[in-house]
């Protein structure tokens, strides 16, 4: 990683995924305060890329999808998509928001033999971005989740993490 980092020309977006990677990868190795110059780094170029785009962060704004997602995701909603999808086994997504459990369920499940942990990935983040523009629109595009729409993600998703 310290290799690809030193490229000159490597795009920012690129720089700061390397960063982030660098700075967990130096967390597990118990370099701490490396690993907080690399996410410190991961960060400035991450904002910087969000600004260039147009996509600053407001926390009144984020505070309101939060409530909206927690409003979306009810039990009813649970309820009501269950066992729609792809008919399989595999592979299985864990899927929740920051310090919820996700990672310890991953790692409890990829203790048995039959089971691996793939770590974070983005597909669940990716699929939900691409159910309609706007985070009002993704919300209500949530809320009429149906069995061909599941299907066509899952599928997406599927040779995603086949490929």
């Amino acid at each position: 990683m310290h290799r690809l980092l030193a490229t000159p020309d490597l795009p920012d977006a690129r720089r700061s995924a390397l960063q982030f990677g660098l700075a967990q990868a130096l967390d597990a190795r118990g370099a701490y305060a490396e690993a907080g110059v690399s996410l410190r780094q991961a960060n400035a170029l991450a904002l910087a890329g969000r600004q260039k785009r147009g996509q600053g962060y407001d926390p009144a704004e984020h505070a309101r999808f939060v409530s909206g997602m927690m409003t979306a995701c009810s039990p009813a909603f649970f309820e009501r998509v269950r066992g729609i999808g792809l008919d399989s086994e595999r592979p299985i997504f864990i899927v929740g928001l920051p310090r919820s459990g996700t990672t310890l369920t991953e790692q409890i499940l990829a203790s048995h033999s039959r089971v691996f942990g793939a770590g974070e990935l983005r597909f669940a983040r990716d699929d939900f971005e691409t159910l309609a523009a706007g985070d009002d629109r993704r919300l209500d595009a949530l809320s009429r989740l149906d069995q061909p729409t599941a299907c066509r993600v899952g599928e997406r998703t599927w040779h995603g993490c086949a490929n």
